[in-house]
């Protein structure tokens, strides 16, 4: 779960850990993600607050909006809505990402 547009978070004066590897899994992904290996949704928190710890666990109150946001951009994309533009691109270079791009499949669930 990336930082809100990109952006490294700190919870209690540490780095949070999600926000500051979510650029280092999109270029990863984008290495690899080619043929039939397709990038998923890249999420991001809507602020630094959505954080309830350095490790980068969402607080309760961010949740369902997140987890909600998620499940629209797949619902979006198995339903034929192209790359969601309501949602996160499925593949979309971005150069804050170098050659990467806006990708990051997996999140760290608090459950």
């Amino acid at each position: 779960m990336g930082g809100p547009g990109h952006a490294e978070c700190t919870f209690s004066g540490q780095l949070v850990r999600a926000s500051s590897n979510h650029p280092v899994i999109d270029r990863a992904i984008a290495m690899v993600a080619a043929g039939d290996a397709a990038a998923g949704a890249s999420p991001e928190v809507r602020t630094c607050a959505d954080y309830r710890d350095s490790l980068g666990h969402l607080a309760g109150n961010a949740q369902q909006p997140i987890g909600e946001s998620i499940g629209r951009f797949y619902s979006l994309r198995d339903a034929g809505g192209g790359s969601a533009r309501r949602g996160w691109p499925l593949l979309e270079r971005d150069a804050r990402h170098g050659s990467g791009v806006s990708w990051a499949g997996f999140f760290s669930a608090p459950w």
